[in-house]
């Protein structure tokens, strides 16, 4: 177990003192890049709180898309499937593999998409993309 507060909290803090002290006492041509630096801390901290648990989310979904489309998902190593339980705290995947998977899945589907073979499945494509993006969204702007 690591030491209290954890990266997040230290972030979370560290951001907030750089907004409130810092910040303000910059000259007026720094504050925008400080702005900028804080906001970086912000995410990165949300990142980190949220671990991996969405992204193999996102993996699941598109393994579960891709099937239903009728397309087998290229995959380069086992993913996890919709009952795993504690993917967070028992990670199946590495974070690079991780990545390196839902970069293949999401490689697939957009050829799929750009291909225009989905005409029928078109709500479902949406649906999955409307859902990730408000997911990202969320993390970015938190």
């Amino acid at each position: 177990m690591r030491e209290l507060p954890q990266g997040d909290a230290l972030l979370q803090y560290a951001r907030e003192i750089l907004r409130k002290e810092i910040i303000p006492a910059l000259p007026a041509e720094h504050r925008l890049t400080g702005f900028m630096i804080a906001n970086a801390m912000g995410i990165a901290a949300r990142q980190l709180h949220n671990g991996d648990e969405q992204d193999y989310q996102e993996l699941v979904e598109l393994q579960k898309l891709l099937r239903t489309l009728g397309h087998e998902p290229i995959s380069s190593s086992p993913a996890p499937d919709s009952q795993s339980e504690g993917l967070q705290s028992s990670p199946i995947l590495s974070h690079t593999a991780l990545q390196q998977e839902l970069t293949v899945l999401n490689r697939q589907l957009a050829k799929l998409i750009r291909k225009r073979e989905l005409k029928d499945q078109q709500a479902l494509v949406f649906s999955h993309l409307e859902h990730i993006t408000a997911i990202r969204a969320a993390e970015s702007s938190g």
